[in-house]
């Protein structure tokens, strides 16, 4: 069977940046009964603070202005006064503005009125009149019966009562998917922190010269200098950018072309076996490199969102800046970068002497960065400690490499440096930090003669467990403040051993994780009781070797330990505990069993990529699975994020197998391509991609934090890896890459973020600041996000407003104008409710997020004595008398003379109080009982349609 590769084209990528002329909410020209706003004016939108909510769909509450069902309006969203259309096979754009009459603000922005002011008031608010313009545009040539999907589904529900109609649990949603609107090609459209984007996905097959978009109804269209397109009336406009066309990461160049009101796009030559997709969810990308190789291996981002990434560089220029290390000064450099959320480097150093220094791991808590590595160039350790600190600041590995641990400030001063070892090799691979005051460094050792150097304080295993290969872990715990060393302890039988990762848990216990050969030591390795005990002899001869994991208390206990592996060679490369403190493990294995249970997936190629998740507490498995297509995979890194979800990062090499629904869905590299996946806490693949272009690349490191995805490693690829616009478009061979995906770490639009970081002189911070030299935070506060409600409320009625988007960790005061009642104002929403007579004013909130405060929203809420709209004509066929009153009333047919018709009353939720049954004549008595005071609905039907009138009681 012939393999098709599916392309997606960069069709329309469109951002609408929206120019609202009033920024209340009105009576949509496809109507569903919003209320009319008291507040005029002319407002830009320059920006948008919060994403739209979302797509709502139509159940019947959208009408046309005749009062008739507009069924082919699949979905709404409004936004201020501009509201968008998704309709059968377009889109239309309508914004509304509100005309009032000359002293109608005075007297309705007034707290008190006298009968005769109530009476102009009552006049002038009959003189209001709404003026909307709508524009359309329609995909000419596309199927009208287009299967429609949608995602992002809302957890909140609206039901409507109108006019007669009841539309119960209407849902928004994020994105719209319109199926093979053409001939293999899809359309989607979503809502992101931008704005609303719509993509066309062009699959093998499909032509994307069949995409035409005509405009009608507009007063402008064109495209601008940049490349834009400008579509516009009398009340608003939108600015769609310009159009970016992807297959993979590769960038197609795309255009819009205009004929006359038709828009369609020039894309450049392009494979068209692949799929092509405009504005993926990749934020940027960039190499980091001079004229040799690097890597990054490790990256760790605070919840300020900048990235700490640490690596090693073989060039002599372009690494450090002057206000750090910028001098080369041995064979190989470890390097130490932070970037800004933007994309671009903060500061960054060269570390290392004459000889070799890599940097593997980093760690920042605070506003201290931790890092480790190793080293065998001399005078790079420093007399720090007290003690326990023995001969940190002396090199001792000889001909070999010695274990490296550096604490720098967040600016990347230098606050200490150590060494780590003794007469033998020493690496560090990993550290980790346990919030407080203790840092760990883990790794691999061969010295023997003086286990001191290594071990110490209360040891598990004080000396290296040599058997003729005196290769052992080690994990050595430190005073964070000063560099002394608190515990030390070799790990291992008489085999090798190496720790490759370690990961500190709620409790603040320690785990490291490696591979290890067949250990004659007993319990050097397992322990009764967990997953595995005792090591798997291989069923071919050979050095093989299996995954380890174990679990240390702070004080340097052992809890247990578990081997992990099958009758081949694995190994586990990375480990990390989630807010449950239970632990994964991820790693490679050429076992075909051993690995994953019968519920999750299986071996796939002759080495894959392999995750497990293991009990905190006991070290039993929780679960085991297989990653990888049919060539060779290494998970190479593991990070959990705040749900729980692993992401494992690593190298594969087969051209099949590895996406679902991710990024990058084909397989771009010759000798490999980096990789993504994502796990939930059962087991479950929720997402995988691939990452890199056309030559050899690997991912090493990633941090998942504030819904935000950093990835690291090493590219060989000139394409495929950096964005357009990043720091660092261009590769210079085998370079370094940070990449930052802008999603929940699934491709999902990122929301608002956690927020807040604490400088060192009290100063808050948000991720859109920055710290001068003097550490003074620079910036404003995050927005606490939009007021959800009504803007005109009735008297006596309950209404509910909340906040948009709900922020993690978050929490929220509200305030109300003076008089009204609340519901619990220490919330994400609130219940409120105006007394009769009560002044209109704002309903404000603030909040304060991990510290930081968040600056506030408010909303104008006018307080209408008589609410609701008519219904049905431009004079009304029925009035009330009296109205307000106490229950009785009458209702005047003014129309209809002697003809038939039938009376509803309803209260505010839409439940039926009362039913006339069929009665006719001019004047009608009513008397609905002894009913609470507030507005009710009356619903008049007739053989002429139907009529809607508010119905004031009170006492």
């Amino acid at each position: 069977m012939e393999h098709h590769r599916t392309l997606i084209l960069a069709a329309a990528t469109t951002v609408l940046t929206v120019v609202i002329a009033v920024p209340s909410p009105q009576l949509a020209d496809l109507g569903g009964g919003d209320a009319s706003g008291e507040h005029g004016g002319n407002t830009a939108m320059a920006g948008r603070r919060t994403a739209p909510s979302g797509f709502e769909e139509n159940k019947g509450q959208i009408a046309q202005t005749d009062g008739q069902p507009a069924p082919y309006v699949k979905f709404r969203l409004t936004d201020g006064n501009t509201k968008i259309f998704l309709l059968e096979r377009g889109i239309a754009y309508q914004f509304d503005r509100t005309h009032y009459p000359e002293g109608y603000a005075e007297l309705a922005g007034r707290q008190r009125l006298s009968s005769e002011e109530q009476a102009q008031l009552d006049e002038l608010r009959k003189q209001r009149r709404l003026e909307t313009c709508r524009m359309d545009m329609t995909l000419e040539g596309a199927d009208p019966h287009a299967r429609i999907t949608t995602e992002g589904r809302s957890s909140d529900f609206t039901n409507y009562y109108i006019s007669g109609m009841h539309a119960l649990d209407v849902r928004t949603y994020n994105k719209v998917t319109y199926h093979e609107v053409y001939p293999n090609i899809d359309w989607e459209i979503m809502t992101t922190d931008k704005g609303v984007e719509h993509d066309f996905i062009v699959r093998p097959g499909g032509d994307p010269a069949r995409i035409k978009m005509r405009f009608t109804d507009h007063d402008e269209l064109y495209v601008d200098e940049q490349g834009d397109l400008v579509l516009g009336n009398r009340l608003g406009r939108f600015v769609e950018s310009k159009p970016v066309s992807y297959q993979g990461t590769k960038v197609i160049g795309t255009r819009f072309d205009r004929l006359e009101d038709v828009l369609s796009f020039v894309i450049a030559d392009h494979d068209r076996s692949a799929t092509l997709r405009i504005d993926p969810t990749l934020e940027w990308g960039t190499y980091y490199g001079g004229g040799g190789d690097e890597t990054l291996w490790y990256v760790d981002v605070d919840n300020a969102g900048y990235a700490y990434v640490v690596g090693e560089t073989e060039s002599n220029t372009d690494i450090g800046d002057p206000g750090h290390d910028d001098s080369y000064a041995g064979m190989k450099d470890g390097m130490i970068l932070k970037f800004h959320p933007g994309g671009a480097p903060v500061w960054r150093t060269y570390y290392g002497g004459s000889n070799i220094d890599e940097l593997s791991c980093c760690k920042v808590e605070g506003g201290d960065l931790f890092v480790s590595g190793h080293t065998k160039s001399i005078g790079l350790g420093q007399d720090v400690g007290i003690g326990n600190a023995v001969q940190q600041h002396d090199f001792g590995g000889g001909n070999f490499f010695d274990a490296l641990l550096l604490k720098l400030d967040t600016a990347g001063l230098l606050t200490w440096a150590t060494y780590c070892g003794g007469s033998g090799q020493e690496k560090g691979y990993a550290c980790a930090s346990d919030g407080e005051g203790g840092v760990y460094l883990a790794g691999e050792t061969t010295t023997t003669d003086d286990p001191s150097k290594i071990a110490g304080g209360n040891c598990h295993q004080c000396t290296n467990g040599t058997g003729g290969n005196p290769r052992d872990a080690f994990l050595v715990k430190y005073d964070g403040a000063n560099g002394s060393r608190i515990w030390g302890t070799f790990y291992g039988g008489n085999s090798e051993e190496v720790a490759f990762d370690c990961s500190v848990d709620g409790a603040g216990n320690v785990f490291i994780c490696g591979e290890a050969g067949r250990s004659s030591s007993g319990n050097a390795i397992g322990t009764p009781g967990t997953h595995m005990e005792n090591y798997v002899e291989p069923q071919v001869s050979g050095d093989y070797v299996n995954g380890f994991i174990v679990k240390f208390e702070s004080s340097g206990d052992r809890v247990w330990g578990s081997w992990y592996g099958g009758l081949s060679a694995d190994g586990g490369y990375a480990c990390a505990t989630d807010p449950l403190d239970d632990v994964f493990l991820v790693g490679f294995s050429d076992s075909q069993e051993g690995i994953a249970d019968a519920d999750h997936l299986g071996i796939a190629g002759l080495k894959d990529a392999f995750i497990a998740k293991f009990d905190g507490a006991n070290g039993q498995r929780w679960w085991g699975a297989y990653f990888g297509g049919p060539l060779d995979e290494a998970a190479n890194h593991c990070t959990v994020d705040a749900s729980g979800r692993a992401i494992l990062v690593g190298q594969t090499k087969s051209p099949s197998g590895i996406a679902v629904d991710g990024y990058q869905m084909d397989y771009q590299g010759v000798n490999g391509d980096g990789m993504i996946a994502v796990f939930n806490g059962d087991g479950s693949l929720l997402a995988a991609s691939y990452f890199g272009g056309d030559l050899d690349d690997g991912g090493f490191g990633a941090d998942c934090i504030n819904e935000e995805l950093f990835v690291c490693g090493y590219a060989n690829s000139s394409t495929g890896v950096a964005t357009p616009e990043a720091y660092d478009p261009i590769n210079n061979g085998k370079d370094a890459f940070l990449a930052k995906f802008s999603s929940d770490c699934l491709n999902n639009p990122a929301g608002n973020q956690e927020q807040g970081t604490l400088c060192s002189d009290g100063d808050i911070c948000t991720i859109n600041d920055v710290y001068d030299a003097g550490c003074v935070c620079l910036g404003t506060a995050i927005p606490v996000g939009q007021i959800v409600g009504n803007s005109i409320v009735g008297s006596g009625l309950q209404y509910t407003y909340t906040i948009n988007p709900i922020m993690a960790n978050a929490d929220y005061a509200w305030e109300v104008p003076s008089g009204w009642t609340a519901s619990e104002t220490n919330a994400e929403m609130i219940t409120v409710s105006a007394p009769f007579n009560a002044s209109s004013g704002q309903i404000c909130v603030t909040g304060v997020q991990n510290g930081c405060v968040l600056s506030n929203a408010c909303l104008d809420v006018l307080v209408d004595q008589v609410i609701g709209m008519f219904e049905g004509s431009d004079e009304p066929r029925f009035t009330l008398q009296p109205n307000p009153n106490n229950g009785q009333f009458d209702l005047i047919n003014s129309q209809l003379g002697q003809g038939s018709i039938m009376v509803d009353v309803l209260d505010a939720t839409g439940r039926l109080l009362k039913r006339s049954g069929v009665v006719t004549g001019p004047r009608i008595s009513i008397d609905i009982g002894d009913v609470p005071p507030g507005v009710y609905t009356l619903r008049v039907a007739h053989d002429r349609g139907l009529d809607v009138l508010p119905l004031v009681v009170r006492y």
